[in-house]
């Protein structure tokens, strides 16, 4: 059997053939005249890239899932242990753990409290850096503000400033129109 793959008018940079073979055939090997378009080949490289962020979303998303499998497993490796000791060490142990397990319960909304603060105060931060591009690019363009933030990409200088860190959502603009006149205008604030 032989395909022939179609002439396209634009080169392409992925081709991808199923072939669904009748049980009573066998396939033995491919073969053709097919080649790869320069500076398109797939190298160690690009699938170094590909295996760290196929795990790094793996372990993000599952990350509170493999915490309580640790934890679980120190517990339960010291429960063994005491249990070993005899029933007196068992008993301790549990204790100790239970009180480690109230303290961190103590602990938790206080670290909540803290990560949230610290969120509000990087996102006042970016919307300060927002506010200062806008001025530099008002100061460029007879004090008018910039339509969009990619109209300022360049005063920003990342890309990154223009995210909320509470929701991850880019802030929303609403700088259009308006002059440098007005100190007061409303710029930016966050989608949330």
């Amino acid at each position: 059997m032989e395909l022939a793959a179609p002439l396209t008018d634009i080169p392409n940079t992925y081709a991808e053939w199923q072939l669904f073979v009748p049980v009573s055939q066998r396939l033995s090997r491919f073969d053709g005249n097919m080649t790869v378009a320069r500076g398109t080949t797939y190298d160690v490289r690009d699938a170094w890239h590909e295996f760290l962020q196929f795990y790094g979303n793996l372990i993000e998303r599952n990350v509170g899932l493999m915490v309580f499998g640790i934890v679980g497993g120190v517990v339960l490796v010291l429960v063994v242990a005491a249990m070993r000791r005899g029933f007196k060490g068992a008993v301790m142990t549990l204790l100790v753990l239970a009180v480690v397990a109230i303290l961190a319960a103590m602990m938790l909304p206080a670290l909540s409290r803290a990560k949230s603060r610290a969120q509000r105060i990087s996102a006042m931060n970016n919307l300060k850096q927002i506010g200062i591009a806008v001025k530099t690019w008002a100061l460029d363009n007879k004090e008018a503000l910039p339509p969009n933030f990619e109209a300022m990409k360049d005063e920003l200088g990342s890309d990154k400033l223009t995210i909320d860190p509470n929701s991850g959502q880019r802030f929303v603009y609403v700088g259009a129109g308006k002059s440098e006149a007005n100190p007061e205008a409303l710029i930016a604030y966050s989608p949330l």
